[in-house]
């Protein structure tokens, strides 16, 4: 029985849940048959938005990790803005931020009457081979006309960039049926271009935060997991905890399971964890459980999960660590123990 649709019908459990999402990180999973491949495509979206748009964002492209938990550098790429030496305007670049650090990937800029090209090569005559290169490959473009659209709802500009990353092509076009001319007419000039001129872009990211209710979830499903980890399948079936598991997947009914910060002030954690880990503290107050999830050690929400199932046993404190930067995770006896020897 799926933990969060419990028994509705025709549920598959093909995947498995991590406990952290593996996108920043998380290692272990739960065990198959916990969480349904249905209950998986509802959390896709949330994790998507907590991930990429909220302040969760910032501390992944600063810390890491890369993509499914990768140290090396990688990141989703978008819209750069920049602006370089000469020119306090801001210009259009693609990349992305991994581990604090911005990396330009190589792509064209296409404006109504010019065309630039941006690579990480510093020298010029780098520069110019990377260029000669990329046109070679964008003449196989027409010919395979596959690409991610990243060119977001609300973008003005009329500049086109054609970027490629990791065996793939992404685009921003306002316009994307116009693509393959902007390419044909370029490719048809590529002959008269002459040397080519570089100068040092210094980034301006301008993300958008957005702390969302589906952020929220995102959180609360962890600790969700948490427990399940913890405690079994069989505890977190119960019906005691209906209220949490619904607004989890459906965001109903929208009552206070985020608690706020000054409710649980006493329950926090006087203990030192991994640099940069996640963790999940559980706790009893009265008798009901409630959690406190951290992401990178400062980013925190608190939840009441719900009343402590009639005849169930369930320790004051308990907790999960996820050290994903030395690919660990933790039960929190398990850690204080490390700590002691």
């Amino acid at each position: 029985m799926c933990i969060y649709l419990r028994n509705r019908d025709n549920l598959t459990y093909n995947g498995r849940e991590h406990i952290f999402p593996a996108a920043i990180g998380g290692i272990h999973t739960l065990e198959k048959g916990c969480v349904s491949d249905q209950a998986n495509s509802i959390f896709c979206k949330l994790e998507d938005e907590m991930i990429h748009a909220s302040t969760v964002s910032l501390c992944r492209g600063f810390s890491g990790p890369g993509k499914r938990g990768s140290t090396l550098p990688s990141g989703t790429v978008r819209i750069l803005y920049f602006s370089d030496n000469d020119d306090i305007s801001n210009k259009l670049s693609l990349g992305f931020m991994s581990m604090g650090k911005v990396y330009h990937i190589p792509h064209i800029s296409i404006s109504a009457n010019s065309f630039s090209f941006s690579d990480e090569y510093t020298s010029e005559k780098e520069l110019t081979e990377s260029f000669h290169k990329f046109l070679n490959m964008l003449s196989e473009f027409n010919k395979s006309p596959r690409f991610v659209n990243i060119t977001p709802d609300n973008y003005s500009d009329d500049t086109i960039l054609i970027g490629f990353y990791d065996k793939k092509w992404y685009v921003v076009c306002p316009d994307k049926e116009s693509i393959h001319d902007k390419i044909d007419a370029l490719l048809k000039s590529k002959d008269s271009v002459g040397g080519v001129s570089h100068s040092i872009l210094q980034p301006s990211l301008n993300d958008r935060i957005l702390e969302s209710k589906a952020t929220d979830r995102a959180y609360a499903k962890i600790a969700f997991n948490v427990l399940c980890k913890l405690y079994g399948a069989d505890f977190v079936s119960s019906h005691d905890f209906d209220i949490f598991r619904n607004w989890i997947v459906s965001g109903e009914p929208n009552n206070n399971n985020w608690i706020n910060e000054h409710i649980c002030q006493n329950s926090d954690f006087p203990i030192r964890f991994p640099e940069d880990a996640h963790w999940c503290l559980l706790t009893q107050i009265q008798n009901q459980i409630c959690a406190i999830v951290c992401l990178y050690n400062i980013l925190r929400r608190k939840y009441i999960i719900g009343e402590i199932p009639n005849g169930s046993r369930f320790r004051k404190i308990d907790g999960y660590i996820c050290d994903w930067k030395n690919h660990i995770e933790y039960n929190l006896m398990e850690y204080i123990n490390t700590i002691i020897r």
